[in-house]
């Protein structure tokens, strides 16, 4: 039998951290995170996500989890049990996510609701210990990897002289003995999230970081422990790839030859954490895997993608799950074969059309990006650059909308019509949703090309009529709302 590409084929579990969830209905809430379903529907996700070829799972206890969801740590705790046990049924390995100094709490004396912690201090350290062993003691026990998260949240604390990327290091083989008190077997990377070399990193980073090379070259480094190298597709559109979505040889041979375990921690890849919606990342994906150097095969021991809006982008993690085994597969047979399986032969077309739709609209423009230039400038920018779409992008994307909107909404899908697989969210269900982002994406098109025209004509009574972009709160279909007011701003601005 051929060897995966990638062994061991992660999903992190986890919901979305984004001001629009606080603009959900109750209903949205509990059709599409995790922190509020009842424990069947827990272990269908699972296993639907063990049928599109995942063999492990990414959990953790983070206090942010719970305090969004509005419950107690407790009912957390229970559910992740639930994962892990609906893993381990099924064969599943598991790994534990754990913030190195961050904790997610309010705290006498912060008014960071994730409050970055000082090693220095006794107080801060004696706080950083009981989180930690909390954590340990809750799962630890239970799961095979631990993977520990320096940046966003995290970072040196700010003015602090004594810190530096070796105090992120002494305190990783900190909480490693927590979790081998709980559990003595267990293997430990250290992620470098977020981290970039001369300390141009999100938030304060890490002072003396310099690449992988600042980690494994330490002395102090844990022996046994790996790194996780940070992978980012935020910024890639299907044409380029993210600046952080490249994974360096260089990292990994220096991790082999360091004798150590590289590992791979993915996010925004299949999903857009801080933009809960429909997203369609055929293309990234493709364009992602098959850009993996060659010293992946007998580096990488797993790779992670990201799940946070579970139910709405099942597309792409069937599409991912089977590219990690074989990046040479083709990425839109592979939305082929999986709309297939979800609608039936018969309405498959209409599907692979309206998530091409999506694809062409979202992330072609990275998400309705106000910034056009080139996609990968800076580190810093507060807003991604998407890459100047070609003219016709809007006309194209209007046709491509209407299309398939006329394709998918007199779709009846047979009577006891079942997917192929246990799936989240059911092929009728489904259907409701695809519906509800095709007329929003239609009505941004609409409001795109009229504000493209009008820009052209310098006309200002056009511009100070366009076209309205509504938010459906019925649905998750808000993403265009929310591009729309920022253009219209933008567009004002512009005027004045």
């Amino acid at each position: 039998m051929k060897r995966p590409f990638i062994p061991i084929r992660e999903v992190i579990l986890a919901c979305p951290n984004a001001p629009i969830w606080n603009a959900m209905t109750p209903a949205l809430k509990r059709r599409y995170f995790m922190c509020y379903w009842p424990d069947e529907r827990i272990r269908r996700h699972v296993a639907m996500l063990h049928s599109f070829g995942y063999n492990a799972l990414e959990v953790s206890v983070v206090g942010q989890m719970p305090r969004n969801a509005g419950q107690t740590m407790d009912e957390w705790v229970r559910r992740v049990n639930v994962q892990i046990s609906a893993a381990r049924d099924l064969g599943m390995s598991l790994t534990q996510f754990v913030w190195g100094n961050t904790i997610s709490s309010v705290e006498p004396g912060f008014t960071d609701p994730h409050p970055i912690h000082d090693w220095h201090k006794s107080e801060h350290r004696d706080a950083l210990h009981r989180a930690w062993e909390r954590s340990a003691r809750a799962i630890g026990s239970r799961v095979d990897r631990l993977v520990t998260h320096w940046n966003d949240p995290g970072g040196a604390t700010a003015g602090c002289p004594e810190c530096s990327i070796r105090t992120a290091v002494q305190m990783h083989n900190a909480i490693l003995g927590h979790f081998r008190a709980a559990n003595p077997s267990i293997d430990a990377c250290f992620s470098n999230w977020m981290l970039y070399p001369g300390n141009k990193s999100y938030g304060t980073g890490w002072p003396g970081y310099d690449g992988v090379q600042s980690i494994v070259g330490d002395p102090a480094f844990d022996k046994a422990s790996g790194v996780a190298l940070g992978i980012m597709n935020c910024g890639a559109d299907g044409v380029h790839l993210d600046r952080c979505g490249r994974l360096s040889p260089a990292d990994l041979l220096l991790i082999r030859d360091a004798g150590r375990k590289a590992a791979v921690w993915a996010w925004y890849t299949t999903d857009m954490e801080i933009q809960p919606a429909l997203h369609v990342q055929t293309k990234v994906l493709q364009n992602y895997f098959r850009s993996m150097p060659p010293e992946t095969t007998d580096t990488v021991v797993w790779h992670t993608v990201d799940d946070c809006c579970s139910g709405l982008n099942m597309h792409n993690l069937f599409v991912a799950g089977r590219l990690m085994q074989d990046p040479s597969m083709e990425a839109q047979a592979l939305l082929r074969e999986y709309a297939e399986g979800f609608f039936g032969a018969s309405a498959a077309p209409a599907l692979v059309r309206a998530l091409e739709a999506i694809e062409h609209a979202r992330c072609r423009s990275l998400r309705y990006s106000l910034k056009v230039g080139d996609p990968h400038e800076g580190l810093h920018e507060e807003e991604l650059r998407a890459d100047e779409l070609p003219a016709d992008w809007a006309d194209e994307g209007l046709a491509k909308a209407g299309s398939a909107l006329k394709g998918v909404a007199s779709l009846v899908l047979p009577a006891g019509h079942r997917a192929a697989w246990p799936m989240t969210l059911e092929p009728q269900e489904f259907l409701q949703e695809l519906v509800a982002h095709l007329k929003a994406v239609e009505q941004m098109m609409v409001f795109l090309k009229a504000a493209r025209d009008a820009r052209r004509r310098n006309d200002a009574a056009a511009i100070a009529s366009l076209p309205v972009v509504e938010y459906d709160p019925a649905h998750t279909a808000g993403l265009e709302r929310q591009a729309y007011l920022q253009h219209q701003e933008a567009l004002r601005k512009e005027c004045h």
